[in-house]
């Protein structure tokens, strides 16, 4: 170095502070993106927990509400968290991350078990007056017209009755086995009549 002239070492030095400066802006910009792609993958992790409490809500509502705009609400959040996923992944990639892949398969099965439940929920009846539950209350109340006058026939109704709202209120089988004892009860007293 003592070869070179003041000047030339000025310059040297100029250069290499240069050289630094620009390599350290390079590594900033490259920093403050990389903060930034690791910033947007955790709003959409965000977002993400936000829409599937919100599938869970919806399906709470459905369940004791028995309402199907909670099934259009369900499916609709569950569209905006695949897109969300969707975009996450491709964020994930962006930066560098390990992306997840069970995350998609097990909301996929989610959706489906909802709707099949939905599906099944309404075969049976969102209310008292529709669906295998409104069918069942329109045949008993047939039945009950045609045994009017009849109090030992009644009497086997009204238990009819009673097994049944317990079975659809406890989901307990004790009631439907005592169902089907009075059932035939009521068939044997039918029949002693006829």
């Amino acid at each position: 170095m003592s070869s070179f002239s003041i000047k030339q070492r000025h310059l040297f030095i100029i250069a290499a502070v240069l050289l630094g400066s620009c390599l350290s802006g390079f590594i900033n910009v490259w920093s403050l993106q990389r903060l930034s792609d690791l910033e947007l993958v955790r709003s959409s992790y965000l977002k993400l927990e936000v829409k599937l409490l919100n599938l869970r809500r919806n399906e709470k509502d459905f369940l004791a509400r028995k309402d199907t705009k909670y099934v259009a609400k369900f499916n609709d959040n569950y569209q905006k968290s695949v897109h969300i996923l969707d975009l996450l992944h491709d964020t994930e990639a962006l930066a560098g991350l390990a992306v997840d892949q069970e995350v998609s398969p097990m909301l996929s099965t989610y959706h489906k078990a909802f709707n099949d439940l939905a599906v099944q929920q309404q075969t049976i009846g969102l209310h008292s007056k529709d669906g295998l539950y409104g069918g069942l209350r329109a045949s008993i109340h047939k039945v009950e017209g045609m045994i009017q006058g009849q109090p030992e026939l009644l009497v086997d109704m009204l238990m009819l009755r009673r097994h049944e709202k317990d079975f659809m209120l406890r989901s307990n089988e004790k009631y439907l086995s005592k169902y089907n004892h009075t059932m035939d009860q009521l068939v044997g007293n039918l029949m002693s009549f006829l």
